[in-house]
C-alpha cells in the first residue's frame, strides 16, 4: 500500500487485461523494443528457482528485498509438481495485507498461455493456497483442450 491514509490507499491502476497484454508484448518481443522485451523477460523468469528449489529458501519474513515470487503464487503449483516439465515460467506477483495479484506466462512446450488474477480482499491476501490452486486448475484445463484438438 502506498500513501499515508490506510482507509484510502493509493493503488495500482492497471487491470488484469492490461497486465496480460503487457506480458504478451514482453514475451513476443513487442514491449518497447525486442532488446528491452528480452531484458524484461530475463528479470521475470522464475524457471531456474523453480527447478533448483532455491525459492524454498526465500523467507519473506526476513525483511525488505526477500519477496518470494513462487510461494503462494501460480509458480508454486509447478515447483511442487514437476518443474522440469515447464519450459518457461515468467511472472510478476504482488501481495499486500489486503490484496494478491499475479500475471504469468506459462509454457510447457505443448501449451502456452498467460494467466492474470488480481484480488482485492484480505481473505485472498492471506490465503496461500488459492493462487497455486487456480494455477493447477487452469493448467489442467489447458492440457485437456490441447489434447482434445491435437489428438488424431
Amino acid at each position: 500500500m502506498r500513501g499515508n491514509d490506510p482507509k484510502n490507499p493509493i493503488r495500482n491502476k492497471i487491470i488484469t487485461e492490461q497486465a496480460a497484454r503487457l506480458m504478451y508484448e514482453i514475451i513476443t518481443g513487442q514491449a518497447i523494443s525486442p532488446e528491452s522485451s528480452q531484458e524484461m523477460r530475463y528479470y521475470l523468469n522464475r524457471i531456474n528457482m523453480m527447478q533448483d528449489g532455491s525459492w524454498k529458501n526465500i523467507d519473506p519474513d526476513q525483511g525488505q528485498g526477500h519477496f518470494n515470487p513462487i510461494k503462494g503464487f501460480f509458480g508454486e503449483y509447478f515447483a511442487n509438481s514437476d518443474p522440469k516439465n515447464i519450459k518457461e515460467f515468467a511472472s510478476k506477483a504482488g501481495w499486500t495485507s489486503d490484496s494478491r495479484s499475479e500475471v504469468a506466462y506459462i509454457n510447457d512446450g505443448q501449451v502456452a498461455y498467460i494467466l492474470a488474477v488480481f484480488t482485492q480482499d484480505a481473505t485472498y491476501a492471506q490465503n496461500w493456497q488459492i493462487f497455486p490452486k487456480i494455477s493447477e486448475l487452469v493448467y489442467q484445463k489447458m492440457q485437456q483442450i490441447h489434447l482434445k484438438y491435437n489428438t488424431p
